[in-house]
């Protein structure tokens, strides 16, 4: 196992990991201390769960009131008391909600593809960010429980702590910010532009192969050079990468092959479970049972599941629940092996389709340019107006082609296969105002000249607008929250910052 490197910064720095996931969410936390190895701890408490014996993950579930509060969330959400009242009071239940962030891109399939609806009102960023703020607090509370001094710790380094959220490997820019609007809504960073650059996000795939170097696993293949393909198989997508290792410069990783995303995780198994006990149990007293004879599938059966030849049973009542006409007997319902396996199928057949595709694609060279998080790329364009001040405002649509063939030149050479995926605005009302106007065959006219500049190397897309003036490069920068703009002069080589990106 590789060892971390000692944290090389000067200052100590708090760093929380959040993985939210569409069934279960985790934290992990990290204390950066100069000149000291790095330790990545779990939370392993998430309220009301007991002081002893407590869990390292926590329900991704929220329940909101007729009047759109939050009630109950994570650990909170299964106490019976919770349901009950939910009952009583009419409370709408919030599950995966992550999935409703998904591109457009991403479409599922299947009898069992459709999602449980949001709550009226309710957008998936909005429960997105009721769910931090409660995973926030969990971690607050458990760091101040279990850390020497935990609480004067928190309150000292929390106007400099990180975030690290996950994402799936098919989410782009439109879902990061999302992601990033939830985190500020929940007080996780404020709405600043300090604030928001500390929020970082990661691929699942990405995180997978950090778990899979940090703890061993496929080291001999990478070693020697050859390819690896991770699949993280979670609750509700699952995602396929496959990394070479390269030595040269220094030791780092890329991907040699595109990372694919499924809506194929674990709680299809279920869906598919319920639609067959659903049918099967159709014309039985039991029929208003379903729902807790599919959850008791969910948390016990199907993870016991082995042995198609073998039958497989769902305890969800007691000794006196008996009805042989259709396989219950002691609370307990009958599956043949067979049955039970043909749940799991649709996501098999998926996996092993995708895992194929990857080890086809990656047992060829690379196409395209390899980037490193450093480059940039840049475009030259210019706007002329008949006025100096129809110029001061500058929106540029980046267009994406999302069709199986490589990049095409010609937009109506693929009609339908053009997305939208983001905007990049940029204020130029200084530029514009020093405009000289020049003279064509159509009479007055102003030129603005600019480049657009995207970095691709890191996990989000980056962009900026520059232009020159006085001889001198000025790139925009913007505060999305004050919409305030700042004009900065600068050696592009020392100094750069964002636009504004706009997302579909």
């Amino acid at each position: 196992m590789p060892s971390r490197p000692a944290y090389t910064g000067d200052k100590r720095k708090l760093v929380l990991g959040i993985d939210v996931g569409t069934t279960f969410s985790g934290i992990s936390y990290c204390l950066l201390e100069p000149g000291k190895v790095p330790q990545i701890l779990p939370i392993t408490r998430f309220p009301p769960q007991p002081l002893v014996g407590g869990d390292s993950k926590v329900p991704s579930v929220v329940w909101y009131d007729k009047d759109g509060i939050a009630r109950a969330v994570g650990a909170e959400a299964g106490e019976e008391s919770v349901r009950e009242r939910a009952a009583e009071e009419g409370w709408q239940k919030a599950s995966w909600f992550k999935l409703h962030m998904r591109p457009k891109t991403i479409s599922l399939t299947g009898p069992s593809s459709d999602l449980p609806p949001l709550p009226a009102g309710k957008s998936s960023t909005a429960i997105f960010a009721d769910f931090l703020r409660y995973l926030l607090k969990c971690a607050r509370t458990y760091i101040g429980e279990h850390y020497p001094s935990g609480d004067a710790l928190w309150i000292t380094l929390e106007d400099t702590m990180e975030f690290v959220l996950t994402h799936p490997n098919g989410w782009g820019g439109a879902q990061q910010a999302d992601l990033r609007s939830a985190a500020v809504v929940a007080g996780l960073v404020p709405d600043t532009p300090n604030g928001r650059n500390r929020i970082r996000f990661v691929t699942e795939g990405e995180a997978s192969l950090n778990f899979c170097v940090m703890n061993g696993l496929g080291t001999d293949p990478l070693n020697e050079g050859k390819g690896v393909i991770i699949v993280d198989a979670g609750g509700g997508t699952v995602d396929i990468s496959a990394y070479c290792k390269v030595f040269e410069p220094q030791p780092s990783f890329k991907e040699i092959a595109e990372t694919a995303c499924l809506m194929d995780g674990s709680v299809f198994v279920t869906k598919n479970a319920r639609a067959h006990l659903e049918a099967f149990l159709r014309n039985s007293k039991y029929i208003d049972d379903i729902a807790e004879i599919a959850d008791c599938f969910d948390h016990s059966t199907k993870l016991k599941f082995r042995n198609p030849n073998e039958f497989s049973y769902i305890k969800f009542g007691t000794l006196r629940d008996k009805d042989a006409a259709f396989n219950i007997a002691n609370g307990q319902l009958k599956l043949p092996g067979t049955v039970v396996a043909g749940f799991f199928q649709p996501s098999l057949d998926s996996i092993v389709k995708a895992v194929t595709r990857q080890k086809q694609v990656s047992s060829v060279p690379v196409s395209g340019t390899n980037v490193s998080e450093t480059e940039e790329f840049r475009h030259s364009f210019y706007r002329t107006r008949s006025s100096a001040a129809q110029l001061a405002s500058n929106c540029i649509e980046l267009v994406r082609y999302d069709g199986a063939g490589s990049g095409r030149q010609w937009m109506d050479t693929d009609r339908g296969k053009f997305a939208a995926m983001c905007s990049i605005n940029a204020d130029m009302s200084q530029l514009a105002s020093g405009l000289r106007p020049l003279y064509g065959k159509n009479g007055q006219y102003y030129r603005v000249d600019f480049d657009v500049i995207f970095s691709f190397g890191m996990t989000e897309l980056k962009a900026q607008i520059a232009w020159t003036e006085n001889g001198i490069e000025k790139r925009y920068v913007l505060t999305r929250s004050k919409l305030l703009v700042m004009h900065m002069l600068m050696d592009i080589s020392v100094l750069s910052g964002p636009a504004e990106i706009l997302y579909e």
